[in-house]
């Protein structure tokens, strides 16, 4: 079973990818962790293995914290930089702002992982989540 950790912190966002993921769940099984912080992102990642993290890139430190348009690169960049985390085996980075997805795919590219806009008003993100998903099972 492919094990998957969102890292969002809009419940609506969160959701929105929670459906995409459940749309191909009978075709490829998975099991599915949401936090909605780099801190508790981290403490998942220190102990489990993911196969799959859908990242958001605008992201805060912890619960109380604002978000941070660098928040999901820090995060991205203390996983691979730190050998205390287990690295997911892929990575999608989930923005809706293009400026953000401009500065970090060059990033993104280094690990040959991927970088979705999200448009809420669109199905063509969900689509791409949920054949990533159907490539790793």
């Amino acid at each position: 079973m492919l094990s998957v950790i969102i890292v969002e912190d809009s419940p609506e966002k969160a959701r929105a990818i929670l459906a995409a993921l459940d749309r191909v769940q009978e075709r490829a099984p998975h099991s599915v962790d949401v936090v909605n912080n780099s801190r508790d992102a981290k403490l998942r990642l220190k102990d489990n293995k993911y196969d799959l993290m859908i990242l958001d890139l605008a992201l805060p430190t912890t619960p109380e914290s604002d978000p941070s348009p660098s928040g999901g690169v820090r995060l991205l960049e203390e996983l691979r930089d730190r050998d205390n985390y287990l690295v997911p085996r892929e990575v999608i980075g989930l923005t809706a702002y293009h400026e953000l997805m401009e500065e970090t795919t060059a990033l993104f590219a280094r690990d040959v992982w991927s970088i979705i806009h999200y448009d809420p008003s669109s199905e063509a993100w969900g689509e791409q989540v949920g054949r990533k998903v159907l490539h790793l099972s």
